[in-house]
């Protein structure tokens, strides 16, 4: 299906205690703080509970952090880093459902720009995902989707993807 991002995040999150990486700045972060039951936001930008670059050590950085939550956002975040798997491997040390949101390689609309002579790409990404890529470097850390959806278009062809995995 496809989903609102932030409201599909939001109702994940409701109620529980969220660790959430590197989207502490805009929104999201704030929206979180109203519906979970606490939120610790670890990002290398301020506003953020624990400034850290998570593309450095990530497993140094969260073995700083309790190991009490119940579910991690990755929020638009695994494009941004040299090497994503050393967050994954952090992160699997958690057990609780992660919900990761990335970027779709095959959105319809970066077609149409690049169709047009133009790639659009935002100058700190270093990776896109596809359905099939993301599942693929998830399935390499040991996670299991257990909810898929799109955001922003049709699926297959949206502008992001949004999974729940364990």
């Amino acid at each position: 299906p496809v989903m609102d991002r932030v409201n599909f995040i939001l109702s994940k999150a409701s109620g529980k205690s969220v660790l959430n990486l590197g989207s502490t700045s805009g929104g999201l972060h704030s929206l979180l703080k109203e519906v979970a039951k606490s939120v610790m936001g670890v990002d290398r930008l301020q506003p953020c509970d624990f400034e850290a670059d998570l593309d450095q050590s990530p497993a140094v950085i969260l073995d700083l952090l309790s190991n009490n939550f119940d579910l991690i956002v990755i929020g638009e975040l695994l494009e941004h880093l040299a090497n994503p798997g050393n967050l994954l491997a952090a992160v699997r040390s958690f057990h609780c459902p992660v919900l990761i949101t990335a970027p779709n390689a095959h959105c319809e609309s970066g077609f149409k720009q690049a169709a047009s002579g133009v790639e659009n790409v935002n100058v700190d990404h270093v990776a896109y995902y596809s359905y099939t890529t993301l599942k693929t470097l998830l399935q390499r850390y040991e996670f299991t989707i257990k909810e898929l959806a799109w955001y922003n278009g049709k699926p297959r062809v949206a502008e992001g993807l949004i999974m729940l995995v364990n």
